[in-house]
Parts: C-alpha cells; structure tokens; sequence
C-alpha cells in the first residue's frame, strides 16, 4: 500500500509539471491549471480518506501552489459522476480519482477526453 506522504508528494511532483504548461503564471486564485481535483469514494470503507489522505493532500497542493478540491463521493457512484461533471465545470489542473465500484473509469475517461491529466 502507498503511503499518504507518498501519494501526496507524488500528486504534488504531477501538479508541478502541470503548472509549467499554463501561461497565466502563478497563484490566479483557482484558474483550471492551478486547481487539483480529487475525489475520495466513501468514508465507511476507511477512515484513512477523510483523516489521513485529506489533509496530506490539501498540504501537498497548496505547498506547491495550487487550489485543492477534494470531495468525498460518500459511496454512491452517482454522487462520483456528479462530483466530477462539477469539478469539470470549474476546471481542473490534474484529477486524482479513488475509484469505487468501477465508477471512476468513467471520470478518468472523461479526464483524458478533456486533457486532464489523470
């Protein structure tokens, strides 16, 4: 199993070659390039979602500068799809999906369709 610290600093390295592809240049307060989604699948599953992976990744992204929206698709695959079209909507740098019970081949496909990287 992978470590939270380094899934963080692994999901950190990505978003910091992603930041090199915008040509807006820094902090512009959550544009597509600088914004990190994730969607977490339950909180019953492990409680190592919401207490542990959470805050890693939040710290992760905003040390390397980019805005973290992580949500928690809270067992439901139509909650994960829903997640994802509004994260898609706003914009996103780099997606990093916990998939649950297969819904997340879905967003990732979405994400690559859309040239987010996943």
């Amino acid at each position: 199993m992978i470590s939270i610290a380094a899934l963080a600093g692994a999901s950190a390295l990505v978003l910091a070659g992603c930041s090199s592809t915008s040509g807006d240049g820094g902090n512009g307060g959550g544009t597509a390039s600088t914004r990190a989604c994730v969607i977490l699948p339950d909180t019953e599953s492990s409680d190592r979602w919401e207490n542990g992976d959470r805050p890693a990744l939040e710290k992760a992204f905003t040390d390397a500068g980019f805005e973290a929206d992580i949500q928690n698709a809270q067992g439901s695959t139509d909650k994960m799809a829903t997640i994802a079209d509004q994260q898609f909507s706003k914009g996103c740098g780099v997606m990093l999906v916990v998939d649950y019970q297969g819904a997340g081949s879905a967003v990732v496909d979405k994400a690559k369709a859309e040239g987010v990287p996943v």
